[in-house]
């Protein structure tokens, strides 16, 4: 019951010691564990776990194998030998385009601005893929870099991908306007 004049103060003590009690319950839970750890004995000293060691020795050859001959074992391709066909990003968010790449085995990506501004796409997510290196629907090795041609999300894409400006008489925007 709740005494008059001080609402809501028998919910406090019951909410405290609740959230006292998980807070424990959970650090409890994660000291708990720990197989490879050294336990403490009695005397609170670290007690050694016992250690494995595995020898290998070798097999004994059956009589009469002498003239057996190599067999031949496949091994896996290399990651070089991998081929995937290259998916169509372009119209897709770049953060959305760069998760579809490597889900398809594509690990090597890049991204430009396509506007030529040399504008870091520093948040994914703020960029649309307007153009891609590789044409959609090829068949290329999965160590293929894939290389992005983007713009940010509120932006056309171009008609033609732009030039970054070069640095002759300064290095900054020569209209004074923001880079980004």
């Amino acid at each position: 019951m709740t005494p008059p004049g001080r609402p809501g103060r028998a919910r406090k003590r019951v909410a405290l010691p609740a959230a006292a009690l998980v807070f424990f319950v959970g650090v409890g839970i994660g000291t708990s564990g720990g197989s490879d750890r050294e336990e403490t004995g009695a005397g609170g000293k670290a007690e050694p776990q016992p250690t494995v060691t595995v020898t290998k020795t070798a097999a004994a050859k059956p009589a009469g194998d002498e003239g057996a001959k190599p067999v031949k074992v496949d091994k896996p391709a290399a990651d070089e030998d991998r081929k995937a066909t290259v998916p169509d990003f372009v119209g897709m968010g770049l953060q959305s385009a760069q998760d579809k790449a490597q889900k398809a085995g594509f690990h090597g990506l890049a991204s430009h601005d396509a506007l030529g501004r040399d504008r870091m796409q520093a948040f994914d997510r703020n960029w649309k893929v307007c153009s891609q290196n590789v044409k959609a629907g090829t068949a290329t090795s999965t160590d293929t870099t894939l290389d992005f041609g983007t713009v940010k999300l509120a932006e056309d894409c171009p008609a033609k991908e732009e030039k970054p400006p070069t640095a002759k008489g300064g290095s900054g925007p020569a209209n004074g306007a923001s880079s980004q």
